[in-house]
């Protein structure tokens, strides 16, 4: 058998589902935000996507 073939294969593998889990985290912070704002109808829990200093300092509230 060649072991260092199926080592490699083995390592890529865990490499390319490491890439796209990494590609699949940063799709979902930064659609799910979006997706979320327009789902929700309710003035009051609804926020304008803003820096963090204006959400802290309250400016930034619908």
């Amino acid at each position: 058998m060649n072991h260092s073939g199926i080592g490699r294969l083995f390592s890529n593998g865990i490499w390319l589902g490491m890439l796209f889990s990494a590609f699949a985290i940063a799709l979902t912070s930064v659609l799910a935000p979006a997706i979320f704002a327009s789902a929700l109808h309710d003035a009051h829990i609804r926020k304008r996507h803003c820096p963090l200093s204006a959400s802290v300092s309250g400016d930034c509230l619908s």
